[in-house]
């Protein structure tokens, strides 16, 4: 058994910005993994893996074909942009590139900003009329900050419960 820190639905969606009933509801459409025994736990990767599918669904990738584009790759990446949130000097912002022909979405890579456009002029098929760019440093970033916020409301209810306890000194 692991001791690595594990997050309710409501965790979840307070941090990914996505609210248990969309959970739900993916997993029902398979765009996330089932449940097992109907609870559900998330992990720090299940977490990015929610905040990427919304980043995704949010820049135009149809619901049924982002579990083909969210590679190890991008999900490494976004975890490496959590803990670089918190050190940010020691830190390269890291881009998630998929580019779109016609109706059909291709996973591309995920860059380095200083790669960005280097990528997409040497892989990009000139054919392909879109790409997609998500900040998986932001996205990162972001879960952090919600993150911390939740960490400082479970403290501050510890203390509270302290104190209205009598343990408090």
């Amino acid at each position: 058994m692991t001791n690595e820190r594990t997050f309710t639905a409501g965790e979840a969606g307070l941090i990914t910005g996505v609210n248990a009933v969309t959970q739900r509801d993916w997993r029902r459409r398979a765009i996330l993994p089932e449940a097992e025994d109907g609870w559900v736990r998330h992990t720090l990767p299940d977490l990015c893996r929610l905040r990427l599918t919304k980043a995704m669904i949010e820049a135009g990738v149809p619901p049924g074909s982002v579990v083909s584009h969210i590679s190890d790759q991008f999900l490494s990446m976004m975890q490496s942009a959590l803990k670089g949130a918190e050190h940010p000097e020691h830190y390269t912002s890291q881009f998630a590139l998929i580019a779109k022909k016609g109706e059909d979405f291709y996973y591309v890579g995920a860059v380095g900003i200083d790669d960005v456009a280097e990528k997409m002029r040497l892989e990009v098929d000139p054919s392909f009329h879109s790409c997609i760019i998500i900040n998986l440093s932001a996205l990162g970033a972001e879960m952090n900050e919600r993150f911390n916020l939740i960490r400082r409301h479970e403290q501050f209810e510890q203390e509270a419960a302290k104190y209205f306890d009598g343990s408090a000194t």
